[in-house]
């Protein structure tokens, strides 16, 4: 059997995976576990941003939203743009 070590970017694909199939709660343990990890990448912030917005945590979102955009604010074309909109809308 082989060992495999779950790395942030496992847990990011698993919190995505759970948000889409709206199961935001479960969603927020997987991302906790990618961030727990002491990951700073732009995407996973983001990703964790909107899995706050989508669980009415919207000072959490605003935190994770804006410090995704801070660290690379062209990490994803589409998605920095749905960054801006979700933080204009949590004003």
């Amino acid at each position: 059997m082989t060992s495999h070590a779950n790395t942030s970017e496992d847990y990011d694909a698993l919190a995505r995976a759970l948000l889409a199939n709206d199961r935001p709660e479960e969603a927020q343990t997987a991302i906790d576990n990618a961030l727990a990890i002491g990951t700073r990448d732009a995407k996973v912030l983001y990703h964790a941003g909107m899995i706050a917005a989508a669980r009415g945590d919207d000072s959490r979102a605003r935190e994770l939203l804006t410090d995704a955009l801070a660290i690379d604010a062209s990490f994803d074309p589409y998605q920095a743009t749905l960054a801006q909109a979700r933080l204009a809308d949590l004003k």
